[in-house]
């Protein structure tokens, strides 16, 4: 029984590791984990290079950013709290973190973040705390676009939460990809 254990754990660890490398883990998250959560920032370690963050919620009294990271295995968004550091700069610790990809899947999916928001009555509430997957083709769009999947960072808990996505929408702020 033993033996049957340790097999399944190595296929559960080798088809997470297919899932994220291939972009299917934005379709099952649960299979993916980043090595990178309790990692403590700045300095980045080599291989590592943010693309930029946002804070959550009012900038004012943050106390967590959304950090767009390029790591050695891929492009991951990572939930870190902030506190200040020596002479006030920031220093953040990832508590949380979701692949990102920014082209599409072999399923036409992609990520985005930053852009995101509710629509109630056609208006876009813009919410930085929101991530979402829309379809790529949808992408060359200017109106708003659906989201087919969202995580909502939260600052309770240090984690991204999956919500429902019906009638949150992101734009492409250029209207071209």
């Amino acid at each position: 029984m033993k033996r049957f254990s340790i097999v399944i754990l190595v296929l559960v660890g080798l088809s997470a590791g297919y899932w994220y490398k291939t972009g299917h883990v934005a379709l099952q998250p649960a299979l993916w984990k980043s090595v990178w959560i309790g990692t403590t920032y700045p300095p980045l370690s080599n291989g590592l290079s943010s693309n930029g963050a946002l804070t959550v919620g009012d900038a004012r009294y943050a106390t967590y950013v959304i950090d767009e990271m390029k790591t050695p295995d891929g492009t991951e968004l990572w939930l870190a709290s902030m506190v200040k550091g020596v002479n006030g700069k920031p220093i953040f610790t990832v508590t949380d973190a979701l692949p990102f990809f920014s082209g599409a899947d072999e399923n036409g999916n992609m990520s985005i973040w930053g852009v995101c928001g509710y629509s109630p009555d056609k208006v876009l509430n813009i919410d930085n705390s929101i991530v979402a997957q829309i379809s790529a083709r949808d992408y060359v769009s200017s109106g708003p676009i659906n989201a087919k999947k969202a995580w909502k960072a939260n600052n309770a808990t240090g984690k991204f939460e999956s919500i429902p996505p019906v009638g949150i929408s992101c734009i492409n702020e250029g209207g071209q990809e």
